[in-house]
């Protein structure tokens, strides 16, 4: 991942933008492939499963219909001197991008964050408020 990051960076687009547009590539095949991702849930399920690539131990709590939240205690290298919010934005847009990429409608914030000094993280996954725009127009 790292090399295929490397090479797409190389030509002066920011990592982080590297990384969401990875993330929605990847989103989109399973979406199409798999017909999985179609609610705020499903999405968080997903993000959970693809943390475990980087050895996060991510879990699920759906909180609603409308929303479930994926909580970690945070990445295995936070608790180091290296690791700040830079670094951290950037995993976070991969996030961002497998999210758009399963199902464009739902949406992820979140709530805490280690490198905002919270004790873990959590990614609120939910629908977009305009979700229903598009039927109505």
């Amino acid at each position: 991942m790292g090399l295929l990051v490397a090479r797409l960076s190389s030509s002066g687009e920011q990592v982080a933008t590297v990384l969401q547009g990875i993330g929605e590539e990847q989103g989109r095949a399973l979406r199409a492939q798999l017909d999985y991702g179609r609610d705020p849930r499903e999405v968080a399920h997903v993000v959970a499963l693809a943390n475990r690539l980087y050895d996060i131990r991510a879990r699920v709590e759906s909180t609603s219909p409308e929303e479930a939240r994926v909580i970690t205690p945070g990445c295995p290298w936070s608790r180091n001197d290296w690791w700040g919010s830079q670094p951290c934005g950037c995993f976070s847009r991969y996030e961002v991008g497998l999210a758009a990429g399963l199902e464009p409608k739902v949406m992820l914030r979140y709530e805490k964050k280690r490198t905002r000094g919270d004790d873990r993280c959590v990614g609120v996954y939910s629908w977009r408020e305009d979700r229903n725009q598009d039927a109505a127009e």
